[in-house]
């Protein structure tokens, strides 16, 4: 089913993207619309699975240190929806993505080092019936990660309004205590659940639930985020693979700064040094992207670059054939929680 996004939808998301647990009655004033308005319309579209809300969480009884893997998958003919559905099932695969490429689907895996990595992809990616071949490209860093990213649809004023609202970060904030990562779970699959919801199920008081996640909010271990669904929001995610001289790097830190379709900046090891995953607003704009970029950085080399057809998975979550956060994917979440490690969050807080 087609979906209509209105301008109050993109101005709201937008919103929650830079504050994702905002009141309606914060956000009213700002938006300029009621908040019983703002509260129907969320509701519309997490209904649908065209928004959802999630949490980036870390513990203290993980790894220190991770490494990341984006792996390139090709898959026998007529085996790729079985493939998704394995990949999907794994707790460290965090995203996987159809392509239309030189391969079918690029996953993102984290393990302990290279060794770990390589030892996943091998028992645990490359024995999955139907997949034909895999080609790891490791992560030498994260320069841009998707919760940056801004649909850009309010005015300067009304997003300094916003920011104003959200809880300062600090990075002496305590680490994490067992009330809080308890709550932290609960909150992983929906940032935005009502601290009354997760009173009533871990038998915590309502206020003492609210000071733990106002402590939270200020917590550089806990990130809540706001995802939608590329294509239902009129945008096309392409990934490109660049080859750029290392004495260019200053000129392209300042591009991707500057370029804000770019959801996600990956420094490699591989055949090129750096991916880029791009929002666009339609394939005809591609072209218009590349020159952008050799125009900034005549030196760089763009190797190949390969439409997304749909996210499967993103950052843990689940997702339909559509890209979608349905009825259908939320049943995979069913008994699962979200834990990242903590050198993800290191990385993320970096930027």
């Amino acid at each position: 089913m087609k979906h209509e996004i209105s301008e109050l939808d993109r101005s709201l998301v937008t919103a929650l993207q830079i504050y994702p647990r905002a009141g309606w009655a914060q956000l009213s004033p700002i938006l300029h619309t009621s908040a019983s308005t703002l509260s129907r319309r969320w509701d519309a579209l997490t209904e649908a699975g065209l928004v959802w809300s999630s949490a980036l969480t870390a513990v203290l009884n993980r790894p220190l240190s991770v490494q990341a893997g984006m792996v390139e998958i090709r898959c026998t003919t007529g085996m790729r929806e079985q493939v998704i559905a394995e990949l999907v099932s794994m707790p460290d695969v965090y995203s996987v993505v159809s392509c239309a490429g030189a391969q079918d689907l690029v996953c993102m895996v984290f393990a302990d080092s290279l060794y770990a990595v390589d030892r996943f992809v091998n028992e645990h990616i490359i024995v999955v019936d139907g997949v034909a071949g895999a080609l790891v490209n490791f992560v030498s860093g994260i320069s841009v990660e998707g919760s940056e990213f801004r649909l850009g649809s309010l005015s300067d004023q009304q997003i300094r309004a916003v920011t104003a609202l959200r809880p300062a970060r600090s990075s002496a904030a305590a680490a994490p205590n067992p009330a809080q990562i308890e709550i932290a779970r609960h909150l992983a699959r929906d940032a935005r659940r009502s601290a009354a919801d997760i009173a009533r199920i871990t038998g915590h008081s309502h206020a003492h639930v609210q000071r733990q996640i106002a402590l939270m909010q200020s917590a550089t271990w806990f990130m809540p985020r706001i995802d939608f669904s590329v294509t239902d929001f009129g945008l096309t995610a392409v990934y490109f693979w660049l080859d750029c001289p290392a004495d260019e790097s200053t000129k392209l830190a300042s591009f991707v700064r500057r370029s804000p379709g770019i959801r996600l900046a990956l420094p490699i090891v591989a055949r090129s040094n750096l991916l880029l995953s791009v929002w666009l607003p339609g394939l005809d704009q591609i072209s218009e992207f590349e020159r952008e970029l050799v125009k900034h950085i005549p030196r760089i080399t763009v190797v190949d670059r390969w439409p997304q057809i749909s996210a499967r998975k993103r950052l843990g979550v689940p997702l339909d054939s559509r890209g979608r956060y349905s009825a259908e994917a939320k049943k995979l979440l069913d008994h699962k929680t979200f834990e990242h490690p903590p050198a993800l969050l290191e990385h993320l807080q970096k930027m």
